[in-house]
């Protein structure tokens, strides 16, 4: 129901004017990925669709200045294999999908985010496009003028930000978590390192404040740490030192890649658990972790609250706050089950939780069984 063939590809391709130039890479294991170039927008950016296996599907847009090519590559292809591990495990109906643009923050200009939108459009809403790493919300609405496919925009009747949903997930997860290590229910007077104060770490960390934790800080704006300082009391630490710091709990809540064979010796934590995308640099580097007793939280589960909230949106009934806040506080019964899976199976939480998505992606396990009127949506 969701593939579409060569020749729909291609015809799809072959309708976008002349100043596109558009091609199909042929990666193994990836349902489809195209680059696309369009000369006059100064628009260069690549779709990675990781499995249509559970229905269309959806991942954020990422602006950023990557250093050449084949580093934005690898980033839509990694970041669009964990959107479908994600989606599997969450049980959304979803599949996994990326996309990046190549550019300067000068050159996103409404003309590149147009032309964006038109390669959007090649895909007939296989894949969906949300905000991500250098996207605001403002140019998510330039993207929605040009094509239907497009969740997470603050406008009635869509989810918008979906950053209070992840920061919930993430806060409802780390304490369940802390409870199955330590017996505690509560994170009072355990000290947590947050890496990023972005629109999800700073939720993190407010919360965290209230529930009465002691908070270790680091974001690469030097006023955003002086502000949780000021707000919260913490300790500000410093980039090179924030994974590495003495703490409970590391929340990783930035860019991901931020541990490694390299620094994993030298981690003083229990637990990691946090909102950013991949932040292992290799899945091998979650064995080496719990070789020294420190539990992973995996990254596509703990931080699917902004998936729940932006998923819900496609409902047929439309989207509804509550129920998108039902599906995020599920996360805490599934990470306890992750985690007592791995206990009992003596493996890694993320081995157990591959396992998990895998089975589900197997046996076509939540299955989205009805296509999604985009059009229809549109115009509610």
């Amino acid at each position: 129901m969701f593939q579409l063939t060569s020749d729909q590809i291609r015809n799809n391709i072959s309708s976008l004017p002349q100043e596109f130039s558009v091609d199909i890479l042929d990666i193994p294991g990836y349902e489809l990925v195209l680059s696309c170039t369009h000369a006059p927008s100064k628009l260069d950016a690549i779709i990675a669709i990781h499995s249509l296996d559970l229905g269309p599907s959806l991942g954020g847009i990422r602006y950023f200045s990557y250093k050449h090519r084949q580093e934005a590559l690898h980033d839509a292809l990694r970041l669009s294999k964990a959107m479908t591990y994600k989606s599997a495990t969450a049980g959304v109906g979803i599949g996994g999908g990326k996309s990046v643009i190549i550019g300067k923050p000068e050159d996103k200009t409404p003309a590149l985010l147009h032309a964006f939108a038109e390669f959007v459009n090649v895909l007939e809403g296989r894949y969906i496009a949300a905000k991500d790493v250098g996207m605001t919300e403002k140019d998510l609405h330039i993207v929605e003028e040009k094509t239907p496919y497009v969740v997470g925009l603050d406008k009635p009747h869509s989810s918008g930000n979906p950053s209070h949903f992840t920061a919930w997930g993430v806060y409802i997860g780390m304490r369940s978590l802390w409870k199955k290590i330590t017996g505690s229910t509560s994170l009072q007077g355990a000290s947590i390192a947050i890496q990023g104060l972005g629109s999800v770490g700073w939720l993190i960390a407010e919360r965290l404040f209230w529930e009465g934790a002691d908070l270790l800080v680091n974001d690469i704006d030097p006023g955003k740490m002086e502000l949780a300082s000021l707000h919260f009391g913490a300790s500000i630490v410093s980039e090179k030192s924030i994974a590495t710091t003495k703490c409970d709990i590391f929340c990783p809540a930035a860019l991901g890649a931020v541990l490694s064979s390299k620094n994993i010796p030298f981690l003083d934590a229990k637990l990691i658990a946090g909102a950013a995308n991949n932040p292992l640099t290799d899945s091998q580097d979650a064995e080496m972790l719990e070789e020294r007793g420190i539990i992973y939280a995996p990254d596509y589960v703990i931080n699917a609250g902004g998936l729940f909230n932006v998923v819900t949106e496609l409902d047929s009934s439309g989207y509804c706050p509550v129920k998108a806040r039902e599906r995020t506080s599920h996360l805490s019964p599934s990470l306890v089950s992750i985690f007592d899976s791995s206990r009992k199976k003596r493996i890694s939480m993320l081995s157990a939780a591959k396992s998990l998505a895998e089975y589900r992606l197997q046996y076509n396990i939540g299955r989205r069984q009805e296509r999604i009127d985009f059009h229809k949506r549109t115009i509610l």
